[in-house]
């Protein structure tokens, strides 16, 4: 019934934490003749960091649903969705049914839910959805529980004040983010003055990407001012000639009165200066001519009273500011223009980087055990060899002895989440024995097998079982398609039938570094203990005998020995107890 499930995960793709959602009503046209459960539209629409998400769905649950791969048909009694992890910060979720619970067989045909809020972060998010299914199959209930991974989009969304935009707000760990002024007075000039928060500054319209790293809330202020260029002072060394024939000039014997006039681009007079009576040269200061819309033109002119003001040339203004020399058709000189502030603004927002969560579990290889501490996390997905591990959404994970690449999805409190590294754990081997048909056996989900007797390979002994005729020592090396050898503890078979007179047994420390302390009780009186140490191939490396005294205690020095797996056997007539000791 695998593809039954498949289509939750899209029912619940949706995300929790801020505001209601408001009701759904189901979509009856939502509906197939596969007699199969479908989901209206397959794949939600994509929610965008900083903006309002409202999207609703509906889920067709039929009464009777049959596999496509078996051809089973099935009544589908109950479907309950028990929690939803690893879902995007800043949306909510809502069924119709406030207990996510629905009865397909009893008329529960159609259900909708209501996905809504506005996320922060964006990402794909893997969501993984906990469903409880119970269906009837032949007149038995069948009850699984199943998680499902799905993944849910947040596209970058953009922020913006009134004076300048960016392209991403809230982040994990780190982020970048792109900055635009929007206000520009050209053709007046206009200056941009940022600071990000993060130690840096920029005076372009469009500055660099800002990279904003470390958990913490960046304040982004923009000053922005729009000036107009003004015209402030207007020198004259000399004039052209063509006002000397006038009558005013020609009857007092005077030198012309100079005066000019700014014109804009269509030309309309905008400014005429006063005039200098009887002079070739001179200046006018302190002038505040604002030219906001250039390109202008300075004129000059000598004023006469009784015939026409004679011309004496004229020059394009420059469209920047400074101190220039002119020569307007033989009036030269010089003149200046400055800047005049004359609008400003000023905006500022607030940009949010969360912790991102460390991936790193902690790994005990004596527990088999991969665990997290971090009290800041909320959901935790474990993976084995790509797959979901079925119920297992807690901290702490229990490996399986048969080994596997381990990996976890995690998220934080803060809608932050990271893929660990894999970890590769090797299988650890436990031998299987069938006392009635003498076979011995080991999982038989690895790669390739080699068995061993009394330390040497079996030919063509390459199954995950063999029987045991013989007695004596038998162990055997599995390999993993992930690249890990293992081999298993030795088991001895013996003729007699294992009664273990030897109890109590304790050793320590364990894993050890070279001494090893031995403690039980034994039969007072009975034959000597004998104590063997095979290697991880099953070879004898080491024996010794222990005196027998009801209670014995015995330190053994096996610091000579390399790093690895071993099985002590300690051995009295035919009762054997088996350890397993890490020497390292």
């Amino acid at each position: 019934m695998k593809k039954f499930f498949a289509f939750l995960t899209c029912l619940c793709s949706a995300a929790l934490t801020f505001g209601q959602c408001t009701d759904c009503t189901p979509d009856e046209a939502c509906i197939n003749d596969t007699n199969f459960p479908e989901v209206c539209p397959a794949v939600m629409p994509a929610a965008t960091s900083g903006e309002a998400y409202d999207e609703q769905m509906t889920f067709y649950l039929p009464s009777q649903v049959t596999d496509p791969e078996s051809g089973v048909t099935v009544d589908l009694m109950e479907v309950v969705i028990t929690s939803v992890d690893g879902l995007p910060f800043g949306l909510d979720y809502v069924m119709n049914y406030a207990n996510n619970t629905y009865y397909p067989n009893d008329g529960d045909t159609w259900g909708c839910a209501t996905i809504c809020g506005t996320p922060l972060i964006a990402g794909e998010y893997e969501v993984s959805i906990n469903a409880h299914v119970t269906t009837l199959a032949f007149g038995f209930e069948v009850e699984i529980d199943q998680p499902f991974v799905s993944v849910f989009t947040v596209l970058q969304g953009e922020g913006g004040t009134g004076s300048f935009s960016y392209d991403n707000f809230a982040g994990c760990g780190s982020m970048d983010v792109n900055f635009e002024a929007l206000i520009d007075g050209d053709p007046q000039p206009t200056t941009w003055s940022w600071d990000f928060g993060n130690g840096s500054t920029s005076s372009a319209k469009l500055p660099a990407t800002q990279t904003f790293t470390g958990a913490g809330d960046y304040v982004i202020s923009l000053q922005t001012d729009v000036y107009d260029y003004v015209l402030t002072n207007v020198l004259i060394s000399g004039v052209a000639g063509g006002w000397s024939g006038d009558i005013e000039e020609l009857t007092t014997l005077q030198n012309p009165d100079p005066y000019f006039v700014i014109t804009n681009s269509n030309g309309v007079a905008v400014y005429t200066s006063s005039t200098i009576s009887d002079a070739t040269s001179g200046s006018w200061n302190n002038l505040s001519v604002t030219l906001s819309d250039p390109p202008y033109t300075i004129s000059f002119y000598d004023e006469d009273s009784i015939s026409d003001d004679d011309y004496l040339g004229n020059e394009d203004l420059p469209t920047t500011d400074g101190t220039f020399i002119f020569n307007a058709d033989g009036t030269q000189g010089s003149l200046s223009i400055g800047l005049q502030a004359s609008e400003s603004f000023f905006d500022e927002t607030t940009l949010t980087v969360f912790p991102a969560p460390n991936p790193a579990f902690t790994i005990d290889e004596v527990a088999n055990t991969l665990v997290y501490t971090d009290t800041t996390l909320v959901s935790y997905l474990w993976f084995n060899q790509g797959d979901t591990i079925p119920n297992q959404t807690d901290s702490l994970l229990l490996m399986s002895t048969n080994g596997g690449v381990y990996q976890a999805y995690i998220s934080n409190i803060y809608g932050c989440d990271a893929w660990s590294s894999e970890y590769v754990h090797c299988p650890e081997l436990s031998i299987q024995v069938n006392s009635e048909t003498s076979e011995l056996s080991v999982p038989s989900i690895f790669e390739s097998y080699q068995w061993f007797y009394n330390g040497l390979a079996i030919d063509g002994a390459t199954a995950n079982f063999i029987y045991a005729f013989d007695l004596g020592n038998y162990s055997v090396q599995v390999t993993t398609d992930y690249g890990c050898q293992s081999m298993s503890g030795v088991i001895t078979i013996t003729s007699v039938e294992d009664i273990n007179t030897l109890t109590d047994i304790a050793l320590f420390p364990n894993p050890s570094t070279g001494i090893v302390n031995v403690k039980g009780w034994t039969i007072t009186g009975g034959s000597s203990i004998i104590l063997v140490l095979f290697d991880g191939t099953g070879r004898m490396v080491f024996d010794t005998s222990l005196p027998v005294n009801g209670q014995f205690s015995e330190s053994i020095d096996l610091s000579h020995l390399p790093k690895g797996l071993y099985t002590l056997q300690l051995k009295q007539g035919q009762q054997v107890h088996s350890e397993r000791l890490i020497l390292q």
